[in-house]
């Protein structure tokens, strides 16, 4: 019996529609090629949803302002009070203002950047798949006590 990967996005906006039958004689490294192609899908999508939730060329211009900073002092500023205050008050339009899941995406926008223009990757290297949006924890949880 085979496996069947599946990924399929259809909006008005965006489709994608990428699938990989797993039979004998497919590596890992196979699978793994995959599941990056999909990644890549997504994370390009969010940057596009990013720029209608966020002032992105504003922000953009705030963290090159960090740019010559080591990686930890970077991660560190990122996170501040201070960096963070900027983001709301300048950054983030009103109904986004106290969102802090948005500002963990923020977050991981920040360090691809960074890590891009400092020719550490070559290529997007931080996903999103860490942030626990809200209805991710129920689902989280409900697949825990089960």
């Amino acid at each position: 019996m085979s496996e069947i990967i599946n990924f399929i996005s259809s909006t008005q906006e965006y489709k994608a529609v990428k699938k990989m039958k797993v039979i004998p004689g497919v590596k890992e490294m196979d699978v793994l090629e995959f599941l990056v192609s999909v990644e890549v899908t997504t994370n390009l999508q969010i940057n596009r949803l990013l720029e209608k939730i966020v002032d992105t060329n504003t922000f953009n211009l705030e963290i090159e302002k960090l740019f010559t900073k080591d990686v930890t002092s970077f991660i560190k500023e990122i996170s501040s009070a201070s960096f963070l205050k900027v983001i709301e008050k300048n950054i983030l339009k009103d109904e986004y203002k106290k969102d802090k899941v948005l500002l963990d995406v923020l977050k991981s926008y920040s360090l691809n950047k960074y890590l891009l223009h400092n020719k550490i990757m070559e290529e997007d290297a931080v996903g999103y798949y860490k942030i626990l949006f809200p209805a991710r924890k129920k689902q989280l949880k409900k697949a825990i006590l089960k």
